[in-house]
């Protein structure tokens, strides 16, 4: 994972729980660097997963619960705050974005040298608020982040939505329900 989002997650603890003091409690860590992250910067997944554990560990917060806040704190301020003009390229309603999503991750290559992108499959109609989205990723295990992040896109564009895992199939997409609230 690169730098840019170990620094939303330090950024989401400080913004949204800050009872307690995350600089100092992160620097514990082995694998924090001294100094922090570089925002485009590669760093292990491990020193991601070893942060997301001392904030569940510390804050006494239900891991899923965590995950999906913190995805949704991902599109909606980390994702504006740098990368505003490349979002709004991306579309200006909901149904553009969502046809979108690869197009995004792909264009995010250019900023990150070797990023390997997530890939996104969308069935269903936007229209008739009910969507299958198939997600695919080299990393396994952030379901629950990748229910924020689809929560924080119905909320970029004012609309309520359920989001739900329903499945993993063989192929290791992860399957997710979006229901669109009218």
């Amino acid at each position: 994972m690169y730098g840019i989002v170990h620094n939303s997650l330090l950024d989401h603890l400080k913004d949204n729980h800050s009872s307690h003091e995350w600089d100092n409690v992160m620097s514990e860590l082995a694998d924090y660097p001294q100094g922090g992250f570089l925002l485009f910067e590669s760093y292990d997944d491990s020193s991601l997963l070893s942060m997301i554990g001392k904030a569940i560990e510390i804050g006494q917060f239900e891991p899923d619960d965590f995950l999906i806040d913190f995805g949704e704190y991902w599109v909606l301020e980390t994702a504006p705050k740098h990368f505003g003009a490349f979002l709004s390229l991306t579309g200006n309603d909901i149904h553009i974005f969502m046809s979108n999503l690869n197009t995004v991750h792909d264009r995010a290559s250019a900023l990150f040298p070797g990023y390997s992108p997530p890939s996104f499959r969308i069935l269903g109609n936007l229209e008739d608020g009910d969507l299958q989205v198939f997600y695919s990723s080299k990393r396994e295990g952030f379901e629950s982040f990748v229910i924020g992040l689809l929560q924080g896109v119905c909320k970029r564009f004012e609309i309520s939505c359920s989001v739900k895992v329903s499945g993993v199939l063989e192929s290791g997409e992860s399957v997710f329900d979006v229901n669109l609230l009218k």
